[in-house]
């Protein structure tokens, strides 16, 4: 019996030394002894080591290492990584300063830009570059591209094929990403655009045109489609009446009670479909919608700081507009506007379980800078939305990290936490996949390399909360002193927003230096 277990245990003790052999590295970081999240599978790996270098990921060990002098080590234990968000509906050209802070303290380390204005977004990419301050990685829109007249102020406004194809080549010498389209563009316009984008070698996304339904969008070639906006309208049997009729079916009324009236399962089985075996992703900002429709519960949506805190973190001038809009919707598209939308966002979830498993792609976003959509913080409630209305929680993260990675054709540098890739990551002191929630239990973030703990990512709040209050004032003060109504304050300090950005550079007070 001796002679068969000391062979035995030789065997046991040899595995073991051999498990804990370690390895030498040279690296600048090491997240030792953390779980990674696979967001590609939502599968998890323990233990694990990874090493980083620069601004990439170096390696990740699934044993312990030996690490040079030099190394910094981040103690994973107990923690779970993920990489980087995306908000894939952002307006940081509104005004960074006291947007990005918010981001990245919420883990967000890259956005698509919606509106851009092209001088802001390379000021702030240039300043990142440089190193003059923290800012998510862009990629861009320029100047929305609409119908005339255009809805709000400060779009290019096209009506002709010839008007839409110039405004998609001075776009395209300006270095955008990409082409915004907005609701009121005719369909000849937007069709030019299509096609003239594909000759400038960019994309077309953004909304869906009233004009235009979604299966031919799909044909145009737009690779993503804004706030479920086109679905149901598509879906309804008075969809050709409905289109062409006054009003935007996404705000009036009298076309949502037509349009939820007629809703059929089969026109939107067969949207549901072509949208799935298309490229188009849908960009849905739950979050927005959801704030929108029910602004008039002023309790559930305060502007008073005892009630919501995260209101001292938003500047004066966006503050005053989402009080004016409690009023302002139903003063523009009718008095049953709230009734009317609320039961339009309810029909909208109630069909996401569908999409889900019908194969549509989905990207979260959160069109910060509409009513009570915060920068970085409504990011972690748009997964929490999804995994509530039938996304798993791993589908939910995946909205924000490996999808965009996809969608923008960037999986060999972002998206999971593997060798090569961006160290753009995301340290979590509980699971993700246990419960979403949990993506806000953020215990430090990697931004390209640049370690950022806890409390550093708490001073960046700070700073944004001083830029809010300092950005606030100033967008008053001068919309008072032109004469401009509180109404549009929130346009008027969206124009202002390319000065703005250059005085981002003034000396903080020391306290509040990040």
């Amino acid at each position: 019996m001796k002679k068969i277990i000391l062979p035995v245990l030789l065997v046991l003790l040899m595995a073991a030394c051999q498990q804990q052999t370690t390895q030498t590295i040279q690296a600048d970081w090491l997240i030792a002894n953390v779980s990674v999240i696979n967001t590609e599978d939502g599968t998890t790996l323990p233990n694990a080591y990874v090493a980083i270098s620069g601004d990439r990921i170096d390696s990740v060990y699934t044993q312990k290492v030996t690490l040079a002098d030099t190394t910094k080590v981040v103690d994973g234990f107990g923690k779970y990584l993920i990489p980087g968000l995306w908000d894939m509906h952002a307006h940081m050209s509104f005004d960074h300063r006291y947007a990005t802070g918010l981001m990245l303290a919420n883990g967000v380390t890259g956005a698509r830009e919606m509106w851009g204005i092209m001088d802001s977004i390379n000021y702030i990419r240039q300043g990142a570059e440089k190193g003059d301050f923290l800012a998510p990685d862009i990629f861009t829109s320029g100047t929305i591209i609409d119908g005339k007249p255009a809805i709000f102020p400060g779009m290019t406004e096209v009506v002709t094929e010839a008007e839409a194809r110039a405004a998609v080549q001075e776009q395209a010498d300006q270095g955008v990403d990409f082409i915004k389209v907005y609701s009121n563009l005719g369909k000849k316009a937007y069709m030019a655009i299509g096609d003239e984008v594909k000759k400038q070698g960019i994309s077309m996304a953004g909304h869906i045109p009233e004009a235009i339904n979604t299966f031919e969008a799909i044909a145009a070639g737009q690779t993503t489609a804004e706030h479920l906006r086109s679905i149901q309208l598509t879906s309804s049997t008075k969809a050709d009446s409905l289109r062409f009729s006054p009003g935007l079916a996404s705000f009036s009324p009298d076309k949502i009670r037509v349009m939820v009236k007629t809703f059929s399962q089969e026109r939107f089985d067969a949207i549901i479909k072509a949208v799935a075996e298309s490229n188009m992703w849908l960009v849905p900002t739950l979050v927005a919608k959801r704030n929108y429709v029910y602004l008039n519960d002023t309790i559930r949506f305060s502007p008073d700081p005892k009630r919501n805190p995260l209101i001292d973190l938003i500047p004066k001038s966006n503050v005053d507009y989402w009080k004016y809009l409690v009023e302002g919707m139903p003063m523009q598209f009718g008095d049953d506007f709230y009734a009317a939308n609320q039961v339009r966002n309810s029909k909208d979830l109630a069909l996401l379980p569908q999409m889900v498993k019908g194969g549509v792609k989905f990207m979260a976003g959160t069109y910060y800078g509409n009513p009570y959509a915060y920068p970085g913080y409504s990011l972690h409630e748009e997964l929490e939305i999804f995994a509530n209305n039938g996304m798993t929680n791993a589908q939910a993260l995946k909205t924000a990290t490996y999808s965009p990675a996809v969608f923008l054709g960037r999986e060999k540098e972002m998206g999971t936490v593997e060798k090569g890739k961006m160290a753009s990551l995301v340290l979590l002191n509980a699971n993700p996949l246990a419960n979403i929630t949990n993506t806000k239990k953020i215990d430090g973030v990697f931004l390209k390399g640049t370690y950022l703990n806890r409390m550093r990512l708490d001073s960046l709040v700070e700073v944004s909360r001083y830029w809010a209050k300092r950005i606030g004032n100033e967008a008053v003060d001068n919309a008072q002193a032109y004469g401009i109504s509180g109404a549009c304050l929130h346009h008027y300090h969206g124009r202002q927003s390319k000065e703005g950005a250059h005085s981002a550079t003034e000396p903080l007070p020391k306290k509040l230096k990040p």
